[in-house]
């Protein structure tokens, strides 16, 4: 049997690797969708906006939304 030392040693590194696991299947598909859509804008040479990206916050909007 091995020391509880190495034992705890161990268990960190897994947890470690388990963690950097997670957070890179979260990063990947991200950069991938990004990118994919910086290229596709690219390509019809459109800005952000088209995707519904703009710079107005969300209590701009309301006053155009209330008018009949």
């Amino acid at each position: 049997m091995g020391s509880p030392v190495l034992l705890d040693r161990v268990g960190i590194v897994e947890v470690a690797l388990a963690v950097t696991a997670v957070l890179m299947d979260l990063f990947i598909p991200a950069l991938v969708l990004l990118v994919l859509g910086a290229c596709s804008l690219a390509l019809r040479r459109q800005g952000p906006a088209t995707l519904g990206v703009s710079t107005e916050t969300r209590w701009q909007k309301w006053p155009h939304r209330l008018r009949f």
